[in-house]
């Protein structure tokens, strides 16, 4: 009796290594591509550019929408992504948030997309890596996967203000003159 249970058990087991091993080199039929270049810039490209190829209106800065070629049954809720750190030595500190503008399950053909929110709105999804979207309407095999990129706040580069370059000139300075009294004093 042990014995069945255990090979079931093992069974059941390897089933589940094999899906997950698939799942892991599994590619979706379609990849839609948006990249904000700015809070009121954004490039959706589905496959590469080929084909049809999805439309971007500006509704406010940091909010856009993407009007999708096909209609979409989307798989959930939509997609967090963390913002990109803005510095070296900096973390991002902001959320972008990808969503269809129905529920899961339910057609549609429009994605809402806002940056720079304070808190998080859907699934996590790392910025450039591919998250599974949904599937195309009336043809389940056929998925959709997202990849989402910050290239409008990577690689910025804060310069301090003439304020705190006057502070660090004076600190400089006071650390120098320091230096040369204690010298001074020292050499007699």
């Amino acid at each position: 009796m042990k014995d069945q249970q255990l090979k079931r058990m093992l069974s059941a087991f390897g089933v589940g290594i094999v899906a997950l091993v698939m799942s892991a080199y599994a590619t979706h039929a379609a990849t839609l591509t948006i990249t904000e270049n700015s809070s009121t810039s954004l490039s959706a490209i589905l496959n590469g550019g080929t084909g049809p190829q999805p439309v971007v209106s500006n509704i406010i800065p940091d909010k856009l929408t993407v009007i999708l070629p096909f209609s979409l049954v989307p798989a959930n809720f939509g997609f967090n992504i963390s913002e990109p750190p803005s510095g070296a030595g900096s973390s991002g500190s902001g959320f972008n948030t990808v969503i269809p503008s129905t529920i899961p399950g339910v057609v549609t053909t429009e994605l809402i997309v806002q940056s720079d929110l304070s808190t998080p709105g859907g699934a996590s999804l790392a910025d450039g890596l591919p998250g599974f979207l949904g599937t195309v309407s009336g043809n389940v095999s056929e998925t959709v996967a997202l990849i989402f990129h910050d290239a409008g706040d990577s690689g910025q580069t804060t310069v301090p203000d003439q304020g705190s370059t006057i502070c660090l000139l004076l600190l400089s300075l006071a650390a120098v003159f320091g230096a040369t009294r204690l010298r001074v004093a020292t050499a007699r």
